[in-house]
């Protein structure tokens, strides 16, 4: 509750300094990701914010968040990550928010928790913004449940894959990862470096329903420790590879 306050009270405060301007009433809508946070993974997620002012959010705007990972704040700091518009947000319309973030976590069993994401606007030039409308910062804050953990045993959480094993593990200069789904899916995989940038092109496909395997060439690779995701009609599984 503490680190609500703090994020309420800061965005309140960005409101009486930009009281003259545009009117524009940002509001988090809804958190698409993560569903699951791992340990030592980096964190991908998304989240969509709404303007319900009467007007527009222009390029160049800042929207500035603050996320809460176990009731944490997930910088030391607690300062705001920023992003820039590069495209307008009209009044009653939509922006989609996403990226990555290393947090370094100490997540010692399996558990189910919050994501939080706190947003408001801000306007660095002459034209200011009276970002807050509606006078209330309530909406400018929302939470997801989400799962903690590696959750080994958690791939029969995904409906449609009955198996996953990746071999072998240390790899040299490839690996296999070898699946089964119970029906059609799509399926993605991809391969990322410890900050979460893909080392190889992102593999996608229609698969039919049985077992399949997908062989990943690493030999252009540098020795170290890989995240690999498979991703099955939207559902995610994560890991580790090390490559010698």
């Amino acid at each position: 509750m503490k680190k609500l306050v703090l994020i309420l009270s800061m965005v309140t405060a960005f409101t009486f300094v930009n009281g003259q301007g545009r009117k524009v009433d940002l509001a988090v809508s809804s958190i698409g990701s993560p569903e699951r946070i791992a340990q030592g993974v980096p964190i991908a997620f998304a989240f969509t914010v709404k303007n319900g002012g009467s007007d527009k959010l222009k390029a160049g705007d800042s929207i500035f968040y603050q996320i809460i990972i176990n009731k944490q704040i997930a910088i030391p700091n607690g300062s705001f990550f920023a992003y820039v518009l590069t495209a307008g947000v009209d009044s009653g319309a939509t922006a989609n928010i996403s990226g990555n973030i290393n947090v370094n976590l100490n997540i010692p069993s399996s558990f189910t928790s919050t994501f939080c994401v706190g947003a408001f606007a801000i306007n660095r030039s002459d034209d200011s913004i009276k970002f807050e409308e509606a006078a209330t910062t309530t909406d400018n804050f929302a939470c997801r449940d989400t799962r903690f953990g590696d959750w080994d045993a958690g791939v029969s959480d995904i409906s449609n894959l009955t198996a996953l094993t990746v071999y072998p593990n240390p790899a040299n200069s490839q690996f296999y990862i070898s699946y089964t789904t119970e029906k059609a899916a799509d399926v993605t995989i991809r391969l990322m470096d410890l900050t979460g940038r893909d080392v190889m092109p992102t593999a996608k496909q229609r698969q039919q329903a049985g077992a399949n395997v997908e062989t990943i060439n690493t030999e252009n690779l540098a020795a170290g420790v890989y995240i690999y995701q498979v991703n099955v009609d939207g559902r995610t599984q994560t890991g580790k590879i090390t490559v010698e």
